[in-house]
C-alpha cells in the first residue's frame, strides 16, 4: 500500500517545504491548490483503479468485483513512463525481451494473504504455473493506467492533464506571483507515490513553462 506520503493539508507543505507561496497537486483527488485558487479534474485513483479493473477483466480474468485487489496491484506494479511511446514499443516484444512484462500472483487470502511480483528468474514464458498459483500477466497497463493522468483524453474524459493544469492555475495568478509558484509546487496524495511520477511532472511543467521561470516539483517525505 502507499503509505509513505499521506495527504498533507496546505499549511503542512507550508511547513515541509518553509514557502508560503506555491501549488499543491493532490494526487488522489487531482485537485490543483494554492492560497489563491483551487481547481480540480475528474481523474484521481478510484478512477486508474476501476480502468485496471476493466482492462484485466478484458484481458484475462473478471475483477470488477475486486476493488481492493486490483487497487493493491494498482500500487505494485504501475509506474509513470518517461518515454512513453518507447515503453509501448518494448510492451510489445514477446517474452524476455519484453523487460516490462511481470507476472503478478493474486493472494487467495489462505496461504498467499498478499499479492506479490514474480522475480524474473521465476516467470515462466510459455505455459501455466505448475503450483496452481492465480496469475496476472501484466505488461502495458503498467505504465498506461497512470498516463491517464497527465493524458485524461485516452479514455475519453476531454480534460486537459495535470501538467497543464498546474500550469493554468499558475496562469491565472497575477504576473508577481508566477514565478514563485512555479518554484514551489508540492505533491502530495496516494497517486504521487507511483515511481516516475515526480519527474515525469517536472519534466512537463519544465516544457510548458516560461524557460526564464525556475520550475521545482517536491514530493515530501513523510
Amino acid at each position: 500500500m502507499f503509505h509513505r506520503n499521506p495527504m498533507c493539508s496546505f499549511r503542512e507543505v507550508e511547513s515541509i517545504c518553509g514557502q508560503t507561496d506555491g501549488l499543491m497537486d493532490d494526487a488522489a483527488s487531482h485537485s490543483i491548490s494554492s492560497l489563491e485558487l483551487r481547481s480540480r479534474l475528474n481523474v484521481g485513483g478510484k478512477l486508474l483503479s476501476n480502468h485496471l479493473k476493466e482492462i484485466i477483466s478484458y484481458r484475462q480474468l473478471h475483477v470488477m468485483d475486486e476493488t481492493y485487489v486490483i487497487n493493491q496491484v494498482k500500487e505494485d506494479v504501475c509506474y509513470v513512463s518517461q518515454q512513453f511511446y518507447k515503453d509501448m514499443k518494448v510492451a510489445q516484444l514477446k517474452g524476455e525481451e519484453n523487460t516490462i512484462l511481470t507476472d503478478y500472483v493474486l493472494p487467495d487470502f489462505s496461504t498467499i494473504r498478499k499479492g506479490y511480483c514474480k522475480e524474473r528468474k521465476d516467470m515462466i514464458w510459455s505455459g501455466k504455473y505448475p503450483s496452481g498459483e492465480q496469475v496476472l500477466r501484466l505488461s502495458n497497463e503498467r505504465f498506461a493506467v497512470p498516463e491517464i493522468m497527465f493524458h485524461p483524453s485516452d479514455i475519453g474524459i476531454q480534460e486537459m492533464g495535470i501538467p497543464e493544469a498546474i500550469r493554468c492555475a499558475v496562469e491565472s495568478l497575477t504576473p508577481e506571483m508566477q514565478p514563485h509558484m512555479y518554484q514551489n509546487i508540492v505533491l502530495t496524495g496516494g497517486s504521487s507515490l507511483f515511481p516516475g511520477y515526480r519527474d515525469r511532472v517536472f519534466a512537463d511543467v519544465r516544457s510548458l513553462s516560461p524557460d526564464e521561470f525556475r520550475v521545482s516539483v517536491t514530493l515530501p517525505e513523510k
